[in-house]
């Protein structure tokens, strides 16, 4: 199935997630909430590849 702008604003609209929360898009492209250690794990991430050369957290 081929995505494109509005089969994604279809699924994210299509949603039940609270208005929140975080949301994921899973490998068959429909909206989801993030786990808690899904948003961990992208921040610490993040922090890693900005931060280069000192003490990790």
């Amino acid at each position: 199935m081929a995505h494109d702008l509005f089969s994604s604003l279809d699924s994210f609209t299509t949603s039940s997630a609270d208005t929140s929360a975080l949301l994921v898009r899973d490998v068959a492209g429909s909206y989801r909430p993030a786990a808690d250690d899904e948003i961990l794990n992208a921040a610490q991430c993040l922090l890693a590849s900005q931060v280069r050369g000192t003490n990790t957290l």
